[in-house]
């Protein structure tokens, strides 16, 4: 599974045209839980991956994220370091809970720093622009 990032205007969300996306690939769910300090969903700012109004009768996971959230989000991004992240890197953890895509011992935490870069300018391009976030997992 994969994670899209599909930014649009706000009060356009889910039917309004994608301005730009973003694919956060197989990084998704290990940067939800880093950011988190959970695998689960939840309405808190930092579990914005999988929060959101979950769209109903679609096959994937697919999110409305209002631009309240994508600035709370955004915040946290702000706030949050890369050494402060990698700190809680802990490949063992990511195992145990079975953190999509696996494979954790095999991986470093610079495998997700190639998308924290690209995740924090696009978060916050489109909080200051008021837009919102379509997230799609599928």
């Amino acid at each position: 599974m994969e994670c899209t990032l599909h930014a649009m205007k706000d009060h356009e969300i889910p039917e309004g045209e994608i301005i730009e996306s973003l694919k956060l690939e197989k990084s998704w769910e290990a940067l939800h839980f880093l950011l988190s300090a959970s695998a689960s969903e939840g309405e808190d700012a930092a579990q914005f991956l999988l929060g959101g109004k979950i769209l109903e009768d679609v096959s994937e996971h697919v999110a409305i994220q209002q631009n309240d959230a994508v600035s709370a989000f955004n915040i946290i991004l702000e706030n949050t370091s890369d050494a402060e992240l990698a700190a809680c890197f802990d490949a063992a953890k990511l195992g145990v809970a079975q953190i999509y895509p696996g494979n954790w011992s095999d991986r470093e935490f610079s495998y997700l720093e190639e998308y924290l870069g690209p995740l924090r300018k696009f978060i916050s391009l489109h909080a200051n622009k008021g837009n919102g976030i379509l997230v799609v997992i599928a």
